[in-house]
C-alpha cells in the first residue's frame, strides 16, 4: 500500500475525536490483555493466543527459567562442597536433571501478569523483527546473510563521541535475543530487576523443596547456601545491560547530537532495529519504553504518539505500515491516515501526557479502575 493510496480512505472515515477514543479504549485494555494472556499461556491448546505466540512464549519461559537455575546451582555448588552428602552435590551438579522448573510451573508462580506481559512483548518483538528482516530481504531482490545494517554501520563510524560506542553495546544486546539456533530469547539480562528478583527467590525456593524432600541434610546449612547462591545471582544482574535500555541510552546520545530525527527512525525500521525506532519514538516523546511499545502495538496509540512526536506525514505513514500493515486491512491504515492529518499536535501531546506519569502511579490508577468496575458489576 503506497502513500498515495493512504489519501484515499475509500470512503472509510475516521476523525481525530474516534482516534482519540479508539487509542483511549486500547490504552484501557493494555492491563487486561497481560492478564488474559497470563491465562492463556498456562490453559489447553484451545486458548486465546495463537499458536505460535504460545509455542514462542512456551519456548522462551523455558528457557528463561532453566537458564535460572542452572546459574544458581553453579553457584550453589560452592557453598555446599564442604558440607553437604555426596548424593546432593551430584544432583546439583548434573545438567541432566531439572529441578526447579517442573516445580515452579507446577505450582503456578509463573503466571504472573508482568511476567507474561514480557514474554508476549518478546513475542511480538520476534515476530515484527522477523517479518522486518524478510521485506528487506524481499526488497533487495536477494537474500543475504544478515549485514549489519547500513545504520549502525554509520553509526559505528561517524567518530562523534560515544554513538559507536552506543551502538556497538546495542549490537551486543541484540545478540543476546537469540540463541546458537537463532531461536528467540529473552536473556536474563534483558529482565528488569522486579521480574529477575521474584524469578530467583522463586527459583531458590523450589530448590529447597526439592532438596529437603529427597535429601538428609541440615536445613539451616541449605537456607545459607541458598540465600548466598541468590544474593550473588541478583547483584550480578545489571539492568542497564538490557537490549530496552541499551537502546535507549543510543537514543537519547542520539538526541543530544540532534539526530534523532523522523529519518532515522525510518532507517531503524527499515533496518530491523525495532528496539532503536522504539527507543527513538520513546525519547522523542518523553516516555518510557514499556509505554512506547505498549502505544507502537496498537494502531490507534502509534497514530496518536507519531503525531504528537512531530513526525511528518510522510514517515509517520511508512511506521505505520511498517508495524501494522500485515494485521490491518488497507482501509483501516487508510483510516488512521486521515485521522494523522486530522488530529492537532497540542491534542496529540494531551493524549499521551498519562504514558508521562509514573509507571508504578499509572498501574495504580489502572488497579484500582478495575477493582472498582469488578465491584459495581457484582452489585
Amino acid at each position: 500500500m503506497h502513500a498515495m493510496d493512504l489519501e484515499q480512505a475509500n470512503g472509510t472515515t475516521m476523525d481525530a475525536e474516534r482516534l482519540l477514543s479508539e487509542a483511549a479504549q486500547a490504552a484501557d485494555g493494555v492491563g487486561a490483555r497481560a492478564s488474559v494472556a497470563a491465562t492463556d499461556l498456562f490453559l489447553p491448546a484451545d486458548a486465546r493466543l495463537s499458536d505460535q505466540q504460545r509455542g514462542t512464549m512456551d519456548q522462551l519461559l523455558a528457557k528463561l527459567v532453566q537458564a535460572i537455575e542452572q546459574d544458581l546451582r553453579r553457584r550453589l555448588i560452592g557453598h555446599v562442597q564442604s558440607g553437604a552428602p555426596s548424593d546432593l552435590l551430584a544432583a546439583i551438579a548434573s545438567d541432566q536433571v531439572e529441578i526447579a522448573s517442573p516445580i515452579l510451573f507446577r505450582s503456578g508462580l509463573l503466571q504472573d501478569s508482568e511476567l507474561v506481559a514480557l514474554l508476549l512483548r518478546r513475542t511480538e518483538e520476534h515476530r515484527l523483527v522477523s517479518a522486518l528482516r524478510l521485506k528487506a530481504v524481499n526488497d533487495a531482490g536477494e537474500v543475504q546473510p544478515a549485514p549489519a545494517a547500513p545504520l549502525l554501520d554509520r553509526l559505528l563510524e561517524s567518530g562523534e563521541a560515544g554513538l559507536a560506542e552506543g551502538a556497538m553495546a546495542l549490537l551486543i544486546a541484540e545478540s543476546r535475543r537469540y540463541d546458537r539456533f537463532q531461536e528467540p530469547l529473552l536473556a536474563r539480562t534483558d529482565l528488569p530487576a522486579e521480574i529477575q528478583h521474584r524469578l530467583v527467590w522463586w527459583s531458590v525456593a523450589a530448590l529447597r523443596d526439592h532438596i529437603n524432600r529427597n535429601h538428609v541434610v541440615g536445613a539451616a546449612f541449605v537456607d545459607r547456601a541458598l540465600t548466598a547462591a541468590a544474593s550473588e545471582a541478583l547483584a550480578a544482574h545489571d539492568e542497564s545491560e538490557a537490549l530496552e535500555s541499551r537502546a535507549t541510552q543510543l537514543a537519547r546520545l542520539l538526541a543530544r547530537h540532534d539526530k534523532l530525527d523522523d529519518a532515522l527512525i525510518v532507517d531503524a525500521i527499515g533496518d530491523a532495529r525495532l528496539m532503536l525506532a522504539i527507543a527513538g519514538l520513546a525519547v522523542r516523546a518523553g516516555i518510557d519504553f514499556v509505554s512506547a511499545w505498549e502505544m507502537a502495538a496498537d494502531p490507534a496509540r502509534l497514530t496518536i504518539l507519531l503525531r504528537a512526536v512531530g513526525m511528518r506525514r510522510g514517515p509517520a505513514i511508512s511506521v505505520l505500515l511498517a508495524l501494522h500493515e500485515d494485521k490491518e486491512s488497507q482501509d483501516r491504515l487508510a483510516a488512521f491516515a486521515v485521522a494523522f492529518d486530522a488530529l492537532e499536535w497540542p491534542r496529540a501531546q494531551e493524549a499521551i501526557r498519562p504514558w508521562k506519569l509514573d509507571t508504578f502511579y499509572r498501574k495504580a490508577i489502572a488497579d484500582l479502575s478495575r477493582a472498582l468496575a469488578r465491584r459495581e458489576a457484582i452489585r
